[in-house]
């Protein structure tokens, strides 16, 4: 996992932070009876919201495994004929500003650039974690997958995360930022963030071992504001972290859109009915 060792000043205040947040949370309200719904017929081990449930109960309204099978067997079949594990799915090749003899030149070059890609991939959880998140699109028509540089000598140097989507909050229909809460033991909040405001978090944590944090990862022109804050809904917000980066880690994807919508439409909204 990727730590984060940084606490830089940020243009919009926890106060702004807070407030698109909210926005978020209002937006994806309406879905979330939606998303129940296709979650208990066709992927039942999932749940929206912090609620928790055993397999007998989710899976004790269902007279037929159909719609699970045919969920299974779309994102299988996405996943086999997009990025197929036994092959190469990505190749690096000489770009056409290159003469034929510099083509030529770095062709054995990146022909090993290509072969240890593909090796890194297929020793990563790739597949796996692909295939979850895929399951999340053809259900509820919005996946997400987070890819992080795992730590030297590792056995790949990926390593993936599929998010289910009702852990994320997105920041606008075009997909360019997101919020996710994240609890874990104030320890671990240390480890993982050794620049964040530790003081602070002590302070907000109070006596509890466990503590719940926002996360956001919002656009600000060419880079991505992550940030770290306490949960607005506990009190005034405070940024305990904040760094700039050029990238996001998170590839959101959706399976259809329709106009003026952040979230897809799915395969199973449609059979519904």
């Amino acid at each position: 996992m990727t730590t984060f060792d940084s606490l830089e000043t940020m243009a919009l205040t926890a106060e702004q932070v807070a407030t698109q947040f909210v926005r978020a949370q209002n937006e994806r309200q309406p879905w979330e009876a939606l998303w129940q719904d296709c979650y208990d017929y066709a992927l039942p081990t999932r749940v929206v919201g912090q609620n928790t449930r055993s397999w007998k109960q989710a899976y004790q309204s269902l007279f037929d495994a159909t719609a699970i099978d045919a969920v299974d067997q779309l994102a299988s079949a996405l996943l086999t004929n997009l990025v197929p594990p036994w092959s190469p799915f990505v190749h690096i090749v000489a770009g056409p500003k290159l003469t034929e003899q510099q083509s030529a030149a770095l062709a054995p070059m990146l022909e090993r650039v290509n072969r240890a890609l593909h090796d890194h991939f297929r020793r990563s959880n790739f597949t796996v974690e692909l295939h979850q998140a895929l399951l999340d699109m053809v259900t509820v028509g919005t996946a997400c997958l987070r890819f992080d540089e795992t730590l030297p000598g590792e056995i790949s140097a990926f390593q993936f995360r599929c998010i289910p989507l009702p852990q994320i909050y997105l920041n606008d229909e075009h997909m360019a930022g997101l919020f996710m809460r994240l609890e874990m033991s104030v320890g671990e909040f240390l480890r993982q963030c050794p620049a964040i405001d530790s003081t602070a978090l002590q302070s907000y944590a109070g006596d509890s071992d466990n503590v719940t944090l926002l996360y956001a990862v919002l656009p600000h022109g060419l880079t991505n504001d992550h940030v770290i804050m306490t949960n607005p809904a506990q009190g005034t917000p405070q940024i305990l972290w904040h760094e700039a980066l050029a990238y996001s880690p998170f590839m959101l994807f959706r399976w259809q859109k329709t106009g003026g919508e952040s979230y897809g439409r799915s395969p199973v909204m449609k059979a519904l009915p």
